[in-house]
């Protein structure tokens, strides 16, 4: 009888370090699988492409944000992924007599609602820099309001019948905004993006201006040799329309002489447009060296 309890006592322990032995791979597998849950959960982001709908403003002059009387155009924006930096590159067109009103902006991720640290610096020609601080590391919609603040000109109307001892007028605020939107998908990431000077950025204007006149130089050259080829080709049918007269009546000479003088018309104004497009030319070219110049005296 003892030999059987303790064959019964040997198989019950045997049982429960068995059991012990499950029991922690159990808990093993489980540790793991919660591990590579979160894993998966913290970058589904990138494993999954996301497919909801894309709200994103754009960049470029087909862009264009209205703002009052004024538009505002998006040229670049981009972040750095490491340090969550990111900067929108802008241009304010705005009426010559708009000397008033000032520029400003505040920013906010949608999905955290969280505000964003964010500063304007104006440049010159109407460019600005709106730099964006400690954007949130899961961010997925950037909103940002910007716009114009400005009084109206006083109006100086004298009038001796009009004195009275009321309080002066006060000058009324007058804001002009628009929201503009940037989708994570749509950012560009610069890993060295990082804050520059004021020089810094106006370097990077100059080089940008230069851009826009050597792509106008090259598309108005491109004109230029269009327009000359269609010369070329009103000059061949007027020769076409002139051979063709040896065997006309009077009344269809007529008519071929109108449609002569018509291709000579049409010549003489091509030419002309050629002859203001290569002055415009000179301009650019003027332009392009007085921008370098600036930019070299930025670097020193």
């Amino acid at each position: 009888m003892d030999k059987k309890l303790q064959e019964g006592v040997n198989k019950v322990k045997h049982f429960g370090q068995q059991l012990k032995k499950m029991t922690d791979k159990f808990y093993l597998f489980m540790l793991f699988f919660s591990i590579v849950g979160a894993l998966f959960f913290l970058n589904s982001r990138s494993l999954f492409e996301d497919d909801s709908d894309i709200i994103d403003s754009g960049v470029g002059i087909e862009n264009q944000l209205n703002v009052g009387q004024s538009k505002i155009e998006i040229i670049d924006r981009k972040l750095n992924s490491k340090t969550q930096y990111a900067e929108i590159f802008l241009k304010l067109h705005q009426p010559v007599t708009d000397v008033k009103s000032n520029f400003d902006a505040v920013s906010g991720e949608k999905s955290t609602s969280t505000q964003v640290n964010t500063k304007v610096i104006p440049l010159e020609d109407s460019y600005y820099i709106i730099q964006l601080k400690d954007v949130p590391k899961d961010w997925q919609l950037l909103v940002v309001d910007m716009g114009t603040t400005g009084k109206d000109f006083v109006n100086l109307s004298f009038n001796l019948d009009d004195i009275s001892l009321d309080e002066e007028n006060k000058e009324e605020e007058k804001t002009d905004q628009t929201t503009y939107y940037i989708d994570y998908r749509k950012m560009p990431i610069d890993d060295e993006l990082e804050p520059q000077t004021v020089n810094g950025y106006l370097q990077h204007t100059t080089l940008l201006e230069i851009e826009k006149i050597d792509k106008k130089i090259t598309e108005t050259n491109k004109k230029i040799t269009q327009t000359e080829e269609e010369i070329e080709l009103l000059r061949q049918k007027i020769e076409e329309v002139e051979s063709g007269k040896k065997y006309q009546t009077e009344e269809q000479k007529i008519k071929s002489d109108n449609d002569i003088s018509s291709l000579n018309s049409k010549i003489k104004s091509s030419e002309e447009s050629i002859i203001e497009a290569n002055k415009g030319l000179e301009e650019l070219a003027q332009m392009r060296n007085k921008l370098i110049e600036k930019n070299r005296s930025l670097m020193k």
